[in-house]
Formats: structure tokens, C-alpha cells, sequence
């Protein structure tokens, strides 16, 4: 898995680059909605890896 779920010290959570302090979005999210951006970079990984 290429991407963790990190908690911030404020309310939420970012979705990182493991190894890497690359996060993808500038501020913390929800659970919830962290988790589905988790989904849609994975989605995005496989479908440009076909082309």
C-alpha cells in the first residue's frame, strides 16, 4: 500500500505518500471522506498503469 491514513492535531486526517511527507490534500478531512480519496488515488494508479 503506497498511501497511509495520517491524523492530524486538529479535527481529521490526511491521505500520505508512505515513506514520503507527500500529503494530498492541504487541509485535514473526515474519516470517511479520507478513506474514499485513499480509493480514488489507488483507482487512478491502476487505470493509468494500463495505458
Amino acid at each position: 500500500m503506497p498511501y497511509i491514513l495520517r491524523k492530524q492535531k486538529t479535527r481529521g486526517y490526511k491521505v500520505c505518500k508512505r515513506g514520503t511527507r507527500k500529503c494530498f490534500s492541504k487541509r485535514p478531512i473526515t474519516k470517511y471522506m479520507a478513506k474514499r480519496q485513499m480509493r480514488a488515488l489507488y483507482l487512478h494508479e491502476r487505470v493509468g498503469s494500463r495505458h
